[in-house]
Order: C-alpha cells, then structure tokens, then sequence
C-alpha cells in the first residue's frame, strides 16, 4: 500500500512538472501582441485614444526627457490635470494583453503635452474665441523658461497676445503647445536672450515680427506644425536655424530677412513665399515640393551662395530648366542662378530674377525675350557687358543697379532709359542711346567713370538726377529739351562745359549743385527762373550774368561759390531767394535792377562787399548780410524826413536782430523798426554815423531804442534830393563826434565819396578835406564831393 502511495506522488509529481514546462512554453513572449492603440489626441485636458477589443486594460507612459513614469488605467483616456510639473512630455499608451491569447501591445506613436501649471501662476490671461489667450507675464515677472499651458481650466490655450513677452530679457526657451493657433505680432520681438523655440501641432498663424530681433536664437523646431510665418517674422535673427520646414506652408514678406538661415532649405510643404522672405540669407540649396505656387519677386534677393534648386516633378506652376525656375504660366523666369542658360522659351525675365548673383559674369538673353523687370541683374558685381536685343521692347527701373563691374551698355531699339537703370554702374564707360526719347530718374547717377554722352535729339525728357555723380567733362543738351531739371548734373564734379542748343525756360533745383570745375556758364535768355541750390557749392564758378528773362533765383542758388565775384543782374529779375549768395566769400560788386521787389534771409550773408546799394523797390529784407565780412552798409535813394541819411530802405517791413548781429556795418540809420524788440538794449549800432539835418539833439528821441552815447552824430547836414549828403555846416566850434576816429564818411548810390569841398567865390573848390571830417571851425560849411563811378 505504501508502495502504491508513492507512486502515485512520483506520478503527480511528473505531471506538475509537466503542466509547469507548458506553463513557461506558453508564456507572453510567445502569445502574439495586441495592437498598439491609435489615435492619440488631447482635448480638454484629455488624453485620449481608441481603444483596442479585448484589452484587459492600459498603460500610459509619460516621459520628460530621461525621466519616465507610467500609470495603468482601465478606460481610453487619461486625465492630464494629474501632471503637476512643467515641461513639455511625451506621451504614449499600450494595451494589455488578457495574457492567455494575446501579449501587451508595444507602446503608441507618442504625443507631446505642454504642462504649464506652474508658470501659469505667472501669467495673465483672458478668455478668447475657443478657449484662453496668454497677455504675458504678470508684473515683475521674467522667467527664462516659458511652457505656454496646453489649458486652462479645462479649455484649450489658443493664441498668445501681440507683444506679450516683447523686449523679455531672461527668456531662454519658448515652448509652444498643439492648442495654440495664433501668435501675435511682435510677441516675443527683441527677446535678445531667447535661445530656442518649441512649436507643436499644426495650423499655426505666427505673426508679422513675432521673433524679430531675437539676435541669440538658434533654434526653432516645428513638430508637426503646419505654419504659416509673418512678415518680418524671424528677421535680423541673425543665428538662426530651422528644422522640420517642410512643415510650414506660407512664408511671409521678409520673414527671415537679415537672419543667419544657411545651407540646404527644405521648402516642400510650402505653398507660397513672398517678397524678400530670405533677403541677404546664405542658403546653398533650396527643394521645392508639389504644392508651391507663388513665389515673390526678391524672395532670395542676396542669397548670392544659392547654387541648387530642387523641384518637385508633380509641381504644375513653375519648371525648372539650366539654373532657370520659370513660371508655366507666361513663361516667365522668376529665379535664376549664376549658372544659368536661358532657354528660348522665356518671354519675360523677372523682378530680382538674377539679382546679386556675385559668380554671374556674362548672359544672353536670347531673342524671345520682350521685357525685363526691375533689377532684373541689380548687384551683379561682376557682370561685365550686357546687350539689349532688339526683341526687348520693355525695360523695369533698376534693372543693371549697382553692376559696378559693368562697362559697356548697348541700347538700341528702346526708346527709354528706365530710372535708376544703370546707377551705381561706377565702371560704366561706354553708352550708346540711339532712338531714346526718355531718360528716367537717376538713370545714369554714380556712375563715375562715364566720361562722356552723347544725347539725341529724339529726347525729351530727362528725369530728376539723371547723371548725378558722373564723370561728364561737358553736356550738350539737345533741342529737344527745354528745362534742366532738379539735380541732372549735381556732384558732376569733372565737369567743365555745358552747352544749350534749346530754349531753355528753367534751371532746376541742385541741377549743378557741386560742380566744383564748372567756371563760367552762360544762362540763356529764355530762362525764366533758376531752382533751389541750382549753382551749390559750385567752388570754381567766377562770373555770372542773371538775363532779363530771369524773374526769380532760389534759396541758396549760388551758395558756397567761392570763386564767385562778380555777379550781373538784369532789369526784370524780382526775387532773390534765401541764403541764395550765402558764403560767396569772393563777391563783392553787385548792381541791383530795379525791379528787385524781395531779398531773402541771408541771401548775401558771408559775402565781401564794401558797400552795399538796396534800391527803394525792396519790399522785404531779413539779416541779407549777416555774417559779411567787411560790409561798411546798406545804400538807398530814399528819402526820409531830414532827420537821417537812410541806409535802409522805408519800404522794408522787418528787420530781424541776426541782420545786423554779425555784419560790420558802420553808417546804417534805421527808419520803420524804432520799436523792434530786442534791440533796445543792445550794442548793434556802435558803429554807426547819423548826419543830421538841423543841429536840434536827437539823443533824447533815439535814447530809448539804441545807445546812443556811442553813436556819431554829425549836425547841421543838407541832404540832396537823393537823400545823400549834400553839405555840412558847424553852428559852434567842433562837430559832435564821440569817436572822430570812427566817423563814416556818408555814401550815394552810384557815386564814390571824394572827400569834403570847400569853394571860393567863384564855384572853384578851394580847399579839400581828404579825410573825414574829424573837427571845424565855427560857421564852415563843407559840401560833400561826388564823384560819378564809370
């Protein structure tokens, strides 16, 4: 029996055995696995999933960076409230399996949720469309590390305010949640700090200069994100580098203007790229996918290392043929490398379609061809020739801007110059306009080395600074023209001769301003006026005669003419301008016509005229002569009430202190500014000489405006009927002179003083006082001595 017992245990023993080895061969490595869960997606603060037939449950595994936690829950969604840290986690589910017929299932593709629990106590928010929008920090706050919450109270964050966190100055990182759709304008703009943004999901508008400015920020990762950028988005970011860009679908104008993007560009996600979005950037290669469809003009303007252009074979808006991106559509080249060959194809080349290709040297444009658009070549340093084919019948502004290396220019069957078209082409020698009829603004301006041009008569217009800063040594303008328009010649500093073969009927402003060798130049008589700083600075000029033709001369129209000494003035001229004869420290003879009516401020400020004759038709004159050196006064025909021999004329309404402030005047009497302000108590007229025609004291009656105990007064004058001095005759003995050695001997226009006469009985004169009168007997009567100038 006890046998049988023990045989029945070994028999028992064998079969747990047995069942144990099934057991471990049946094990979970050996059932097949569920299937992961799908469909993650977070709302409300939710993760959530769908959910796997026949798990016994899940896992949820959430992970921040190298740390990692999991939490088991048995229905399909997980409450993220529970995370009470901040960061950005990662987020994955598996299912679990019932261990008999199925394995747990591996982990889910993951999610990223941005907890910002703990900094939203640093946040001012409000409530928004769909959800919460972030204001910015509250005050006295600057955390370096921002998460931007995924909610808030349950409701999605959905935009962060324009401006928010602007000019932070701790901010370092920036993590930016799936729930967020906008970021305003200029919301993180001047971050100068700001090292790395974060942006998850997709459909995400970021603003007109949201990280502008943010001159430290490396990096910039959109995780999933279909982007939208902003003008002016990331400019003058000037470290900036960006991954995953085949994520973002527009590109705003100048959205990385400035900014340090290099290298290879992954463009396929995007839709359209504006004007400029990658100005000045040094990117080599760019890979454009299926949907692009707009490219703007100047888009990669200044991405002079651009070589390779990548596009997709599925895309139906452009082609890429021999370094040429060309538009479908009209045939149109948009973009084009220093390597390129146009093809025969192309009808019209582009705005910025070669712009700043350093490595361009030559091209053809071949004869299908008709329009180029504006700068076409702008900054093409080294390209050195260029023809315009006679199939070109237009021509944009700015096409050969700045091509400084370009010396020869072949214009053939166009009949206009666009403006700017050649400016800055510094070695430009050779220009041949046959059939012109317009040259445009600034056309031909800086271009130093064209020496010479010869204008045909087919033109008519000339625009504004057309041959500013170029060589030309003389310019004949042809019939055709009947103007010199506002600074065609300034800073031609070369130039020497100028010829007008029309009628001219007027001289623009600055039109040969800093012409430092023009010395002579004959205005023609059908000028009717000459412009604002038309003759500035123009250091060599001599002479010039104003024609009768000539009714007005602008401000500053000959200032700074140096050399200038002799100025004529015809009858029928009415106005001089402002500062117009300013500094032309060589005048000093001048005739005024007498159909002068107005003398601008300062207009002979800093001149050399001994004497000056303002004629009676003067209606107004402020500080005309401030700053002269050696001006002895201001002469007139008028005149006044036998009181004073006048210097200025009645007709003159104001005079302002500065007039008389810097001159070295010596006889100016004043008539209509007794009570002017300021110059009751002021030395202005310590030089000044009164003669006086009765020998009653005027001291008591002039007291109150000047000082009058440094004035000279010379009594008991007889003026002439020009209002000039006449004789002299001395009631006691002595002339009241405070100081004889400063007595001005008196003026008339048109005549030089010859000294003090006597005469005998027979109208002879018997004796002269050659100097001036410093003391006389009682009872002498001394008659001034005209002498008439030739």
């Amino acid at each position: 029996m006890g046998k049988k017992c023990l045989g029945l245990k070994v028999v028992i023993s064998i079969l747990f055995v047995m069942v144990a080895f099934a057991t471990v061969g049946c094990n979970d490595a050996d059932l097949p696995q569920m299937e992961a869960p799908s469909g993650l997606s977070i709302f409300s603060e939710r993760l959530s999933w769908i959910g796997v037939s026949g798990a016994k449950g899940y896992v949820v595994k959430i992970a921040k960076g190298k740390e990692e936690t999991s939490v088991n829950v048995s229905s399909t969604s997980y409450d993220l409230s529970e995370i009470k840290s901040d960061g950005a986690f990662t987020l994955s589910v598996s299912a679990v399996g019932d261990g008999k017929e199925y394995s747990d299932s591996p982990f889910s593709d993951s999610v990223t949720y941005y907890c910002g629990n703990k900094t939203l106590r640093s946040l001012k928010y409000e409530e928004a469309e769909g959800g919460y929008k972030i204001l910015g920090y509250v005050d006295g706050v600057d955390l370096p590390l921002l998460y931007i919450p995924s909610y808030i109270e349950r409701k999605p964050v959905v935009s962060i305010a324009g401006r928010a966190f602007n000019a932070s100055k701790t901010l370092t990182a920036v993590y930016v949640p799936s729930t967020v759709k906008d970021i305003g304008d200029s919301a993180f703009f001047g971050c100068n700090n700001l090292d790395r943004v974060s942006i998850q999901g997709g459909n995400l508008k970021i603003g007109n200069r949201a990280f502008a400015g943010c001159r430290s920020l490396k990096r910039v990762v959109f995780n999933g994100a279909a982007a939208e950028l902003g003008d002016y988005a990331f400019w003058d970011c000037s470290k900036i580098a960006i991954y995953y860009t085949q994520n973002v679908t527009a590109i705003g104008e100048c959205a990385f203007i400035g900014s340090g993007l290099s290298g290879e560009l992954d463009l396929r996600g995007v839709k359209n790229i504006k004007s400029g979005a990658f100005n000045g950037c040094e990117i080599t290669s760019i890979t454009i996918g299926k949907n692009l469809s707009e490219i703007g003009p100047s888009a990669f303007f200044n991405c002079d290392d651009l070589n390779e252009i990548k596009l997709s074979d599925e895309n139906d808006e452009y082609v890429y043929v021999d370094g040429c991106l060309i538009r479908r559509s009209d045939n149109t080249l948009v973009l084009g490398l220093a390597s390129a060959v146009i093809p025969e194809t192309v009808v019209s080349i582009g705005d910025y379609a070669f712009a700043y290709r350093k490595n361009l040297s030559e091209i053809a444009i071949p004869s299908s061809v008709t329009a180029i658009g504006s700068y076409a070549f702008a900054d093409c340093e080294n390209l050195k020739t260029i023809e315009v084919s006679q199939s070109v019948k237009s021509i944009q502004s700015c096409v050969f801007k700045s091509c400084v290396s370009l010396t020869k220019a072949t214009w053939r069957t166009l009949v206009s110059v666009p403006d700017s078209a050649f400016e800055g082409c510094s070695a430009l020698t050779d220009v041949k306009l046959s059939n012109v009829t317009k040259i445009g603004e600034r056309a031909f301006s800086g271009c130093i080395g064209l020496k010479e041009i010869i204008l045909p008569q087919s033109l008519t217009e000339i625009g504004e600074y057309a041959f500013n800063k170029t060589a030309l040594a003389s310019i004949t303008l042809p019939q055709s023209i009947d103007k010199v328009g506002n600074g065609w010649f300034s800073g031609c500093k070369y130039l020497e001769t100028v010829n007008f073969d029309g009628k001219i009927k007027e001289i623009g402003e600055s039109a040969f301003s800093g012409c430092i060798s023009l010395k002579n130049i004959e205005i023609p008589s059908s000028v009717v006026s000459i412009g604002n700083s038309a003759f500035y600075g123009c250091t060599s000029l001599k002479n010039i005669e104003i024609p009768s033709s000539v009714v007005s001369i602008g401000n500053a129209a000959f200032s700074g003419c140096s050399a200038l000494s002799e100025v004529l003035f015809n009858e029928g001229l009415k106005a001089i301008g402002e500062e117009a004869f300013r500094a032309c420290k060589s005048l000093s003879n001048v005739q005024w016509p007498l159909s002068l009516e107005e003398i601008g401020r300062c207009a002979f400020a800093g001149t050399s005229f001994p004497e000056i004759y303002v004629p009676r038709s003067i209606k107004q004159g402020l500080d005309i002569f401030a700053r002269s050196r050696g001006t002895r006064s201001m002469l007139n025909s008028t005149t006044l009430d036998s009181l004073i021999d006048d210097f200025i004329p009645n007709s003159i309404d104001t005079i302002e202190y500065a007039a008389l402030k810097w001159s070295h005047y010596k006889p100016v009497v004043m008539t209509d500014i007794m009570g002017h302000l300021g110059l009751r108590e002021t030395d202005l007229f310590t030089k000044l000489t009164l003669y006086v025609a009765d020998n009653e004291h005027i001291e008591e009656k002039w007291l109150d405006y000047f000082n009058m105990h440094k004035v000279n007064v010379i009594y008991g004058c007889e003026l002439d009927a020009d209002g000039a001095v006449y004789s002299v005759t001395t009631s006691a003995d002595g002339i009241v002179a405070p100081r004889p050695d400063e007595i001005n001997a008196p003026r008339k226009h048109g005549y030089t003083f010859g000294g003090w006469v006597t005469y005998d009985d027979s109208g002879n004169i018997d004796k002269t006082y050659t100097e001036e009168i410093l003391s006389l007997p009682k009872g002498i009567t001394v008659y001034a001595n005209w002498i008439a100038r030739r």
